[in-house]
This record gives structure tokens, C-alpha cells and sequence, in this order.
């Protein structure tokens, strides 16, 4: 009996030390599978779902004056052109585009390794397949397709992505563009059921140093089809071979975020600069606010102050005007860098005073219309 439990134990010895030589070892990194739903706060609010962003706001984008040129030219009625209306968006649609994302890894049968981390379609580009078998990239003279070639490597936790050989396309959704020799540096972590995706854009064409932008999404159980939507080529007001597009120094959006939200157009055209907070002193140094009060017509009074603010702010002391400054007295025009007042006789004056950086109301000048003697008078102080 003991030679044989002896016998016995040598043998499931000797099996278990083979099974720990032939162990699979653990995969790298962690488990991005699953549907992601798009969480649109933080830089997706410049790429809200729709319409998309304002067709001329390129703040914080880094833009030469070749890709500040381009953006300008651009029509968004380019995406209704029948050439263009089943066409995809590069691979850095992933991080400006308004839809979720279906992860999920492609394995090696026989020892688990994953080979390759997919990325599922949407209606706007094709599926993405990151490679993790160590492959290089191609050539640089070799073809580029809309999935370009990604490949990735674990950091920690972290997955690393790089991609090349994207087509042309554009990094927001307004027609800032992206060139062929563009490339996308991303990294997805994961904390808990939130994944967050920082992605890196470089292009020596179009843009004067790397451009970022960060997305989030969260785990949904409510899957996501994996699969690119079907596309249907239809009239969409556009006729074929015909290029929307608006002429240099001609689009009709240039002021608009001036208009709206009191921007100088030398923010919103752009520029690395303007991703930093610093500029809004350079801008605050360089703004200067012109009044222009007519007297009578034909004749003009011009003065101006230097303001140390990014906008002003005005108070009608009539309760004909309305809160927009325009009603029975006068009326304010926003000319960008300047506000031209218009005031006719009868008026009971108004008020304007600087903004501060801070946000907090300051009045660094104080100006004051008034009727006297049948005519408005200037007072400064």
C-alpha cells in the first residue's frame, strides 16, 4: 500500500510542476471591454452633438497661419456635398466626434495573448484595430486609409496608443483641418466604470506645436453596435462637384463670438497662445475702447481711454432702454475692439465702466452721457 501512495504522490507532483512550467501568464495592463457611453463636458463642449461648434471658434487650437487660412475658407455645408456624405473622419475622431465607444480585445486561441485591442465603427469612421504584437509601422510613402495604422503598448495601467497614416480630415468639427502627415499619441486609463482618453495631436502642415484634447466616458450596460451605420448617398441641397467654401477675408462668421460673447477676434481666430491663460493680459493690454458720440449729424466727437479690461459694460439710466443698451435714446453697436455709441437729444444719459480680469466689477472709467441745453454732453473721469 505505501509504495503505491508513494508512487501516487510522485506522480501528481511531477504533474503539477509541468502544469506550473506550462502556466499562461496573466495579460498586460487591464480590461477596457465593454460599451462606453460619451460623457460631452470638458473639451466636448466644443464639439457638442449636432450642429457642432460655432462654425469660426478656434480658440486654444494651435494653428499656423497655412491651417488659420484653411479653417476660414471652410463651409459647413462641405458635409452635405454627395462626394462627401458617406465619408469618414481619421482615427482623432474618437476624441472630438459626440458617440460612444464598443472596446473589445482580440485574443490569441491557444495562449490568450492579445493581439490587438478593436475599436467599433460609428456613423462617422470606420472600426480601429490597435495592434499589440510588437509590429512596426509602415513606410511613410506607404498608402493611408481612413482607419490608419495604430499600434499600442501597456504603461502600468495605462494603454498607449500611436497612429499614422490617417487621411486628411479635421481635429473639430468646424473644418479646422487635419493633414495626411498628422499623427495621434493616446492614452486610455480606466478608474473604476470612467474611461479617459488624452489624445495628442501632431501635424507639421497645419499646426505650430502638438494639440490636446481629453474625453470621457462612462460603462453602459446598454451595448453598443460595434458596426460602421450603413450611409445612403441623397440630396442634401448640395449639387454634385460643387465646393461650399467662402472666399479669403469673406466669411460671414468671423465677428460672431465677437457679437455673442464679447471674444476679441484675435482670440478666436486662435493660435497657441490663446490656450493659456497669460493671454488674457496680453489682450487686456492691448484693447482699447473708442467712444464715438454723435452730436448732430455730420459732425463727430472722438475720444478714447485705455481700459484695462477684456469687455465693457453698460448701464442705461432711461426706462426706455431695454437690457441690451438699445431703445429710445441710443443704441451700441459691438465693433470688435470698439463700441460706437449712437445718442440723440432727450436722453437720460448712461453709464459705462470696465470689467476687471477677476471678473469683479471695477470702474477704472467712468463716462457719462447727459442732455444739457438741448445737446448731450461728454463727462469723463
Amino acid at each position: 500500500m505505501w509504495p503505491r501512495t508513494s508512487a501516487a504522490i510522485v506522480v501528481v507532483a511531477a504533474t503539477s510542476a509541468l502544469m506550473l512550467a506550462q502556466a499562461l501568464p496573466n495579460p498586460d495592463g487591464i480590461d477596457l471591454s465593454g460599451s462606453w457611453a460619451a460623457r460631452n463636458f470638458t473639451d466636448a463642449i466644443g464639439n457638442m452633438p449636432g450642429g457642432g461648434p460655432r462654425p469660426v471658434d478656434y480658440l486654444g487650437i494651435p494653428l499656423n497661419e497655412i491651417g488659420r487660412a484653411w479653417s476660414l475658407v471652410y463651409s459647413q455645408s462641405q458635409v452635405s456635398e454627395p462626394e462627401r456624405i458617406c465619408d469618414y473622419y481619421a482615427p482623432s475622431y474618437i476624441a472630438i466626434g459626440p458617440m460612444g465607444l464598443r472596446i473589445w480585445p482580440e485574443s490569441e486561441l491557444l495562449t490568450g495573448y492579445t493581439t490587438a485591442w478593436m475599436i467599433g465603427g460609428w456613423a462617422d469612421f470606420v472600426p480601429i484595430t490597435i495592434w499589440m504584437d510588437g509590429r512596426p509601422h509602415p513606410s511613410a510613402y506607404a498608402a493611408h486609409d481612413k482607419s490608419g495604422m495604430t499600434t499600442g503598448v501597456w504603461e502600468d495601467d495605462v494603454l498607449v496608443t500611436y497612429t499614422t497614416h490617417m487621411e486628411a480630415s479635421m481635429i473639430r468639427r468646424n473644418g479646422v483641418p487635419s493633414s495626411d502627415r498628422a499623427t495621434m499619441t493616446a492614452r486610455f486609463s480606466r478608474h473604476d466604470d470612467v474611461l479617459t482618453i488624452t489624445a495628442r495631436i501632431d501635424d507639421p502642415i497645419y499646426l505650430t506645436e502638438p494639440y490636446y484634447l481629453t474625453r470621457s466616458f462612462a460603462l453602459s450596460r446598454a451595448p453598443l453596435n460595434p458596426a460602421t451605420h450603413p450611409c445612403t448617398v441623397t440630396n442634401e441641397g448640395v449639387d454634385a462637384e460643387r465646393v461650399p467654401h467662402y472666399k479669403p477675408g469673406q466669411n460671414p462668421f468671423v465677428g460672431e463670438l465677437t457679437e455673442l460673447y464679447g471674444i476679441p477676434q484675435e482670440a478666436v481666430l486662435g493660435g497657441a497662445e490663446t490656450a493659456l491663460p497669460e493671454f488674457r493680459k496680453t489682450i487686456k493690454e492691448k484693447l482699447r475702447a473708442a467712444v464715438e458720440v454723435r452730436e448732430r449729424p455730420g459732425e463727430h466727437v472722438r475720444r478714447a481711454w485705455d481700459v484695462p479690461a477684456d469687455r465693457l459694460a453698460i448701464w442705461p439710466r432711461s426706462p426706455h432702454f431695454n437690457s441690451q443698451g438699445i431703445g429710445q435714446g441710443f443704441k451700441t453697436e459691438r465693433l470688435g475692439q470698439h463700441i460706437e455709441l449712437a445718442v440723440v437729444h432727450g436722453g437720460n444719459g448712461f453709464d459705462i465702466a470696465g470689467c476687471q480680469e477677476d471678473g469683479q466689477l471695477r470702474v477704472p472709467l467712468s463716462i457719462s452721457l447727459e442732455p444739457a441745453a438741448g445737446r448731450s454732453r461728454l463727462r469723463a473721469s
